[in-house]
Order: structure tokens, then sequence, then C-alpha cells
């Protein structure tokens, strides 16, 4: 390769002075550690990046020879990427509105167009929904947080973890009477993360648009809507605080009478508004932790009146 391969990533958000490692990814695990997964004892490149020198993307240089050797052994290229800054940096790569791709020239010709390959995966082969998400994701860290636990709900957070909820809720409150107010309430623990948890965050309560039928939790959590198109307004909470919250869900119950269970199930997402963006993260009580303290729907409703002519 006469051009040196080169990857190009879409940023978002970069705040301060990082440096971007490459490093070649031993595993296609996303449940490895980094270590595990990481190849540490071989970097492909690195560059220093400020916020002030970037317009829409960021070019990695990447180790011609192992490119090569990938190829001529008709390998997979698999790179994993970490940051290192010496203040709190931050710095988001979007993977939707520009694609993230390996460039290179084959030739020592500058006429020669240069090519580009786009991050792709093959695995599960049975799934392509799930092949996609493995296109790119997170690696833990030796060291980070572990899972929240079966007590507790988070929403937010360096991963962008979302909470879904699936409602048993009696017919008669959809299809006879009147929905007045519906609020979810939830009780807040104050986070297990200490990153930027006086900030306030924003927790927006997505519908789920997808019917019985539809059984996989990570095809459903991607199958919603937006709160705010049916009028479900997000609700501002600051991670390091504790008590009972609420979010109010009334207009999602006359979305439900008029669309029909079959059409939508009884479930919401929760997510943050800041996912990705902001490593605050909030935490609740789940429906394994205390009785009283388990998420629950508190309705007031009133009969239906009719019109016309007894």
């Amino acid at each position: 390769m006469h051009r040196p391969p080169k990857l190009l990533l879409g940023f978002v958000l970069l705040i301060g002075l990082l440096t971007v490692f490459a490093s070649p990814v031993a595993a296609a695990s996303p449940k490895r550690t980094w270590n595990a997964t990481i190849g540490s004892s071989r970097l492909l490149g690195s560059a220093t990046f400020a916020s002030f020198s970037l317009t829409d993307s960021l070019e990695l240089p990447i180790d011609s020879t192992f490119v090569l050797a990938k190829v001529q052994a008709g390998q997979r290229l698999r790179v994993g990427l970490r940051i290192r800054g010496t203040s709190p940096d931050r710095i988001r790569i979007s993977g939707a509105t520009y694609i993230p791709r390996l460039t290179y020239r084959v030739s020592k010709d500058t006429a020669v167009a240069t090519d580009s390959i786009f991050v792709t995966s093959r695995t599960p082969t049975t799934d392509a929904t799930v092949a996609s998400l493995f296109s790119a994701y997170p690696v833990v860290v030796s060291g980070a947080l572990p899972s929240p636990g079966s007590g507790v709900l988070a929403v937010g957070g360096i991963a962008g973890a979302r909470t879904f909820l699936r409602f048993n809720v009696p017919p008669i409150l959809i299809d006879s009477v009147q929905v007045v107010r519906a609020s979810l309430l939830l009780q807040q623990l104050s986070s297990r993360v200490q990153a930027r948890n006086a900030d306030t965050i924003a927790i927006l309560a997505n519908p789920v648009l997808a019917g019985a039928q539809v059984t996989d939790l990570n095809l459903l959590l991607q199958l919603t809507g937006t709160g705010s198109l049916v009028g479900i307004d997000s609700v501002r909470m600051v991670p390091k605080n504790a008590g009972l919250k609420s979010v109010e869900l009334v207009n999602l119950f006359r979305v439900w009478r008029g669309i029909g269970e079959a059409n939508s199930i009884r479930a919401i997402v929760l997510r943050a508004k800041q996912e990705g963006a902001s490593p605050a993260e909030l935490n609740f009580v789940s429906n394994e932790g205390p009785v009283d303290q388990r998420p629950r729907l508190q309705i007031t409703y009133v009969p239906r009146r009719g019109f016309g002519l007894p």
C-alpha cells in the first residue's frame, strides 16, 4: 500500500486536547474486557487532536504493514480505539451521519483514486440487526463499573444505558374509562457514578411501537417513538439526588386507546437526552428492590360519558 491507510471518524463533540490510540482487536466479543480484547502490546497508530483544529472528522493513521498482512491473509481487520487526556476531555464519535471507514491507495501514482472500506460485521450471520450493532461497539475497560445489579435500573452513563418498562394495564383503563392522570413513580437512588453527578440530566420516556409478536428485547429497544410527539415531556433530574420522582404518561394512554394493543404493547423505554454525551448516570430501584419502592403506575380516572339520546 503506497498511501498510508487512515481511519476516518466523524466526530460530534470534542472538548479539550486528547490523544486517540488505535490497537488491533484480537476477538470480536463485546463482552470481553479491554485487556483481553485489545492487543495492547502493539500500536497501529495514534494522533493528538484539539477542538479548535477540527472541522467535521478525525484522520487517524494506521500501520500499513499490519493492514497489508490482513489483506494478504484474507482476515478481518478489527481496530480498538482509546483516548487519553490530562483533563476531563471528551469526544463523541458519530456512526450514523458519517460512517467510520478505512481509506488507502494501492499505487504510488497519485492519479489513482483512493479506496475506502466501511465498517461492517458478519456476526451473527443469522441476524442482520444485531450484526449492524456489532460493526462498532464499546468495550468494557478494566476497572470500569460493573452492571448496576438486579435491584437497580440505570439510565445514561458512559455506555448510554436504557431501561425497558412493560406494564400490565387492565383493558378497562384503556377502553372503558377516561384516564385524567397517569404517573410513573420511580424511586431515585443517589448515582453510583461520581462523574458529573451534580449536572442536570433530562430523562425521556419513549413509547415502544411494536406489537406483541415482537419479543426480542434488543429489537424492542430500537422500535421506539419519540415521547414528545405523543405529548410526553422530558423530566430533569440530578444524578446525585435521591427520592421519589414522577414521569407523566397520561397522553400515552390516549395513544394506546387509539392504536390498540395489537399494534403496540404497553411499554416504554427510558433513556437520557444527553445519551453518549455525558458520563452522568441516573439510578432507580427496580422490580427486585423493596416492594414499596418499586416502579409503579399511579392512575386517576373517571367514567367515560357518552353523548346522544338515552
